[in-house]
């Protein structure tokens, strides 16, 4: 029988019944963050009942009655400082083409483009941040790539579902996103456009009330490769998918060990918060009901009603303390006025609660350094520093990793879901047009990485030192100074110093792709050259097809020629040979000396 939009709805059902075992814990987990436990927060509804504000530990107990119940919320700080430390990276994912063509690296230039670009747009790392305290709190994260309007959608746990059979033995084929108050609103296009069983029902019910809210689910099914979007029970649409994995990235805490129970970083500190939630509380209430101060007043012999001289039981106050009369034994000298302050509490509790609060940081490997955000006394030099935070970081290894491949992951799953015939960047003249379907075939040349964590250090002046020392060693050229540094303020001098560079390989590409071998004379031709031979050499040892290399050597051979030609005009001439005139030759002097002329007389 073919699977239709009645079996669809029933399998919706039974994942987000499946789901909804767990939504008990994601109550206490949330009261627990936000509220210390003292409210019961709805994971669905968008307001609370007002009155759950003042609602104490103990039921029958009002705030009034005790004052302001202390909140020491160790859960909370634990995972804000993780959240802070995780932050700290930003894992860009790197497309790098390992031995590919000239068509993987322009696949790779584009995507990478595109996710540069795409990732801030989207606020990827405030979503990554807040993806990571939900897996520390409720036990994992989820993201929803939509490839119907290109974004990157954060759920929350009980909004996702899916069959834990099939997570546990392979991967989910199955999942539902519900939302249970969604503004219809935001459906108005769809139901105008009518096509649908109640398509009328719920026109008149925006038209009665535009800010009316509705069970909304979308339903996805990859055996049949089919998505169904549901109000309330009616099918509203049914649409056929051209790929074959559901379009979410899962972010765990701790991977599940069977099916797709774990224990979030919340749960494991539960116990011990509530502990110190005891200890906390019977300090406070001693605080509270022990007197400020116990004044003993001497009663007056004979006297009933008046303690001391001249002092009325009527003028008696206890607002700041608690006035005992006492009677002097009989044949003793009257006692003065005696003023005693009681301890409110042994000093063992605050010893127990500190204890506790390190335990709490101990357990789940949180530095109290951090958390407090000051450093210990004793330790002044970076060094010190930088190893307290090693070994935090060291703690969180696993879990970072984790964090780190998130991003690439969702990279991923954006290039197997996104319409495969639609352009990865706007069509622009003399852009190659590489569609989306590219980057599946090409998928298995190149590389999506990633860094952990930078290197550089995060003071200003020391980071700036350590990148010019980089580029003093030739290791990253100036053009990329400008991204390593992320300061905006220089950001346009280096776009500037990168411009000749960017040029030389737009060239390039023009001569590989269209043989078209022009370019302006303003052009740096040296850089132009070593930047062509280098482009040359990475594809022959890719063994690159045989017309990209005929036009990439015919336009190295041009550009030689003008650098050869460039050589000779700025070559001065060599300096003429000055012409050497003969000295003249004196006569050959006569062996024998001729006789002497005499005159006659």
């Amino acid at each position: 029988m073919a699977f239709d939009k009645t079996k669809a709805w029933a399998d919706s059902c039974k994942l987000l019944s499946s789901g909804s075992k767990r939504n008990a814990k994601y109550i206490r987990s949330i009261n627990r963050y936000f509220y210390n436990g003292f409210r019961k927060d709805s994971i669905w509804t968008q307001d609370t009942y007002p009155m759950g504000y003042w609602t104490a530990a103990n039921p029958s107990q009002m705030l009034a009655d005790m004052g302001t119940l202390p909140s020491l919320n160790v859960v909370r700080s634990c995972l804000d400082t993780v959240k802070s430390k995780l932050s700290q990276s930003k894992p860009l994912p790197n497309f790098t083409p390992i031995r590919g063509t000239w068509k993987t690296r322009q696949v790779c230039r584009n995507a990478q483009i595109y996710f540069d670009d795409y990732f801030k747009t989207q606020r990827m790392y405030q979503k990554g941040a807040a993806c990571a305290l939900d897996a520390m709190l409720f036990e994992y994260a989820v993201v929803w790539a939509d490839d119907e309007i290109k974004e990157i959608i954060r759920l929350c746990p009980w909004e996702f579902s899916f069959d834990p059979a099939e997570f546990n033995y392979g991967k989910p084929m199955r999942a539902n996103v519900y939302r249970q108050d969604y503004p219809l609103a935001f459906l108005r296009d769809k139901i105008k456009k009518g096509g649908f069983e109640g398509a009328e029902k719920y026109q008149e019910m925006l038209e009665k009330d535009p800010a009316a809210k509705v069970p909304y689910t979308v339903y996805y099914n990859m055996y049949e490769k089919k998505q169904y979007k549901f109000l309330a029970s009616d099918c509203i649409e049914e649409r056929e998918l051209k790929y074959d994995v559901i379009p979410f990235e899962m972010l765990w805490y701790r991977r599940p060990i069977k099916g797709w129970g774990s224990a979030s970083m919340a749960d494991s500190l539960m116990p011990i918060q509530e502990q110190i939630d005891r200890v906390a509380m019977t300090i406070h209430e001693a605080l509270e009901l022990n007197p400020a101060n116990t004044i003993f007043v001497p009663q007056i012999a004979g006297s009933t009603d008046s303690p001391g001289a001249g002092i009325k039981a009527s003028e008696f106050s206890n607002q700041i303390g608690n006035i005992y009369p006492y009677k002097t034994a009989p044949g003793l000298p009257a006692s003065p006025v005696m003023v005693a302050t009681p301890a409110p509490v042994d000093p063992m509790y605050i010893q127990l609660l500190d204890k506790f609060i390190t335990f709490a940081y101990q357990m789940e490997g949180v530095s109290q350094l951090s958390a407090q955000s000051k450093k210990p006394s004793g330790v002044n030099s970076g060094v010190a520093l930088d190893t307290l935070e090693d070994v935090e970081s060291e703690r969180f290894n696993s879990w970072l990793q984790d964090y780190i491949h998130f991003y690439p992951a969702i990279a991923e799953l954006c290039i197997k879901v996104f319409p495969e015939d639609d352009d990865i960047l706007p069509n622009r003249t003399g852009r190659a047009a590489i569609k989306w379907r590219d980057i599946v075939k090409e998928r298995d040349s190149f590389n999506i990485q990633t860094s952990p964590v930078s290197n550089l250090s995060r003071d200003p002046k020391t980071k700036m030192e350590q990148i010019e020392k980089l580029m003093s060693m030739q290791i990253i050229k100036p053009a990329m100074a400008a991204s390593l540094l992320e300061f905006a303020d220089v950001d346009k001098a280096y776009s500037i110093a990168s411009a000749s560079y960017d040029d030389c390989q737009r060239i390039i590409e023009r001569a590989i792709e269209k043989g078209t071998y022009d370019f302006y004379e303003v052009v740096d031709i040296n850089q132009l050259y070593l930047e062509a031979v280098n482009t040359l050499m990475l594809l022959d040892a890719d063994d690159e097809d045989g017309k990209v290399m005929e036009n990439l050597v015919g336009f190295i051979v041009i550009v030689k020629n003008k650098v050869d030609m460039l050589k000779a005009a700025t070559t001065p001439p060599p300096a003429p040979v000055p012409e050497t005139v003969p000295a003249p030759v004196p006569p050959p002097v006569p062996l024998v000396q001729p006789a002497a002329q005499v005159a006659p007389a």
